[in-house]
């Protein structure tokens, strides 16, 4: 499990995220408008700019340079090309949970951003989605000043920047999940009666079935099942992947969260596993519902006092015998 230190620091975040950008140069950026222009009549392209768009705000957007278009959707553009939401979305700098959660004005639409999709519902809903973009447009051409098609590009990258760190984050905390499940799956190899991807079964020392499942809140929980058949809910464990010590009071405040909700369902023991160093008295601070916090790193080394010492309250919470390795 040991794993290899890097003395390079390695832009592979910004690599995977060019890949992102050049797929959404075509979906849903610049490139994607000018091709979807040529498919649409320009006559009722403007018509339908005036019908939506209050006149002060086109002539302003046409004193840029700019026509309508770039800064105002259109139900025409959106019937024919409808990943062209997010092109709008992002120049507005609105992210996705605020478009197309719950109760949001978008709900429903996600699809035509990720997809190009437009069911036959979202499609008779365009009139009033680009009259809700439209005063989202509005407040924008109100408050700001844009002098090129350059400078609508750069405030779409800065709400790409954003979600795509968001995603990062969210790779980094999976990644991580994923390590220490593997760890959880070589540890009580031996003792397994059942495995999938997401649920360990074994027998433990009293002859009692014992469950590891792994989920998204907590990450993983430990179950113990009685001859009655009732559960016992022994063990809620939270992994932070993120390794910037920047971020850690909000890492902390989440496994904090996580571990009072798992407390009052009735776990017994609430376990952190952090990637970023932070002190004891810190970790202590921020999740006093946490009963033992460990380091990803000592885990990931089998030779460290840190994997020993996980390893052994493992073993007692499961009830089972864990080797020590070879």
């Amino acid at each position: 499990m040991r794993q290899p230190q890097s003395a390079v620091l390695l832009p592979s975040s910004q690599v995977r995220f060019w890949s992102r950008l050049n797929d959404l140069r075509a979906r849903c950026l610049s490139p994607a408008l000018r091709d979807a222009l040529g498919t649409v009549p320009i006559a009722d392209l403007d018509a339908e700019l005036h019908s939506y768009v209050v006149p002060e705000h086109l002539a302003r957007v046409a004193s840029w340079g700019l026509r309508g278009e770039v800064v105002f959707a259109t139900p025409l553009l959106l019937g024919r090309r409808p990943a062209l939401l997010g092109y709008y979305r992002l120049l507005y700098g609105l992210s996705q949970k605020a478009c197309y959660g719950s109760g949001g004005p978008l709900q429903g639409c996600r699809a035509m951003e990720e997809h190009n999709r437009l069911s036959a519902v979202v499609a008779a809903r365009l009139p009033a989605v680009c009259r809700s973009l439209a005063a989202s447009g509005s407040y924008l051409v109100e408050r700001i000043t844009l002098r090129s098609a350059a400078e609508v590009h750069e405030l779409q990258l800065l709400t790409l920047g954003a979600m795509f760190d968001g995603s990062e984050r969210n790779r980094v905390g999976r990644d991580a999940v994923a390590l220490f499940w593997q760890l959880l799956r070589e540890l009580v190899g031996p003792h397994l009666t059942a495995a999938s991807d997401r649920e360990l079964v074994l027998a433990n020392a009293a002859g009692r079935t014992v469950r590891v499942l792994l989920a998204d809140d907590p990450d993983v929980t430990v179950w113990e099942t009685f001859s009655a058949g009732t559960e016992a809910r022994r063990l809620s464990i939270e992994v932070k992947g993120g390794s910037d010590r920047s971020n850690v009071h909000n890492r902390l405040g989440e496994a904090e969260k996580s571990h009072q909700k798992a407390r009052a369902a009735g776990f017994r023991d609430c376990w952190t596993i952090l990637n970023a160093t932070v002190t004891p008295d810190l970790a202590r601070t921020e999740s006093p519902s946490t009963g033992i916090f460990f380091q990803l790193r000592d885990l990931l080394d089998d030779t460290s006092a840190g994997y020993a010492d996980f390893r052994d309250h493992l073993a007692a919470v499961l009830g089972i015998p864990v080797a020590s390795p070879a």
